[in-house]
């Protein structure tokens, strides 16, 4: 059964109130989402500043929403506030009998996204992650606004402009380039280019849809970010893949200076320590948390290699935490 939508996270301050209008709120705004947010009863749960509460007010405009004001002190320490609140807000949800979408202030949404999301979520919860985009390369998608204000991008145009605008923090760790095992990415995420489109594996994803049943299992303090902590609560899963027809962008506005691959022994450890050292959290990279579909490139493997390739991955993580365990 579909729940009402509670989409809950945390902004404030003009530049990121500037992303949140011009792409996230613009492209909720794409009338299939909105028409789609309107029929489940969806609201929006923001916790901001007093400061920037008139500006979200005005942005948010008819979309119902609940604005939250932050505790004095609380901006000093980012993560740890984004943490708090947005276990706050999976809590209300799963109080109220809601589900929850994490909802982050520079994400972009495809225009089909929310239909395709409340078709998925008749399977239960659902997860999902997307691509980060230079916000430099994300403004080309202004000209497809409406006059309301509204931003209407397909699927398809959404990947071309994030694979053509990839921002350093991801484009910096392609799989493609790995040497295995000598030569690995040094990323919690392991992303690929295939022919036709962009895959992505990584255990820190966006919960889209999570069922209050599963939300009132979130943990009690001490807290990571959601996109963390998600591991932690969500057994079974479903991802969109290519036929599913949404993806979801982040926005990035600072640069990032890329570090050097890393030596297997390396790679591992860091991917073993982000999955919390516990084997039934595996599947996060065995099993694609997003398909971004993209322009063929030819001389790119399949979806299907990427796949196999992936699974060798995989399974020398498998082996590589069983040695340790024996150890």
């Amino acid at each position: 059964m579909i729940r009402p939508l509670i989409l809950g996270g945390m902004v404030y301050g003009p530049a990121f109130l500037d992303i949140f209008e011009r792409f996230c709120v613009a492209s909720m705004r794409a009338p299939e989402n909105l028409e789609a947010l309107r029929s489940n009863g969806a609201s929006v749960v923001l916790a901001t500043d007093k400061e920037s509460c008139d500006r979200l007010t005005a942005i948010l405009g008819d979309i119902p929403h609940e604005l939250y004001e932050l505790p004095a002190g609380s901006k000093d320490t980012l993560f740890e506030t984004l943490a708090g609140m947005q276990a706050t807000i999976v809590r209300h949800a799963a109080d109220k009998g809601c589900a929850f979408h994490m909802l982050m202030p520079d994400q972009c949404y495809s225009e089909r996204y929310f239909p395709n999301l409340f078709r998925l979520a008749e399977q239960g919860d659902v997860v999902h992650n997307g691509l980060n985009v230079a916000l430099s390369g994300a403004v080309r998608l202004f000209r497809r606004r409406e006059a309301d204000g509204a931003l209407s991008v397909s699927a398809n145009v959404l990947g071309d402009v994030a694979w053509e605008h990839l921002h350093e923090r991801m484009s910096a760790y392609l799989m493609n380039r790995a040497k295995v095992p000598v030569s690995m990415p040094p990323s919690h995420f392991h992303l690929w280019r295939a022919q036709d489109r962009v895959m992505l594996f990584s255990p820190y994803n966006s919960p889209v849809y999570l069922t209050p049943e599963t939300a009132r299992r979130y943990p009690p303090p001490p807290l990571h970010t959601l996109d963390r902590e998600i591991q932690r609560i969500v057994d079974e899963f479903v991802c969109p893949t290519l036929a599913d027809d949404m993806v979801m962008i982040g926005i990035e506005q600072a640069d990032v200076e890329a570090q050097p691959f890393v030596d297997w022994e390396t790679f591992a450890a860091s991917c073993w320590g982000d999955i919390g050292g516990e084997f039934n959290r595996l599947p996060y990279y065995a099993k694609p948390i997003a398909e971004v579909p993209a322009a063929v490139l030819e001389g790119m493997p399949t979806a299907a290699d990427v796949m196999q390739r992936q699974g060798v991955i995989a399974a020398g993580l498998e082996e590589w935490g069983i040695v340790g365990a024996a150890a």
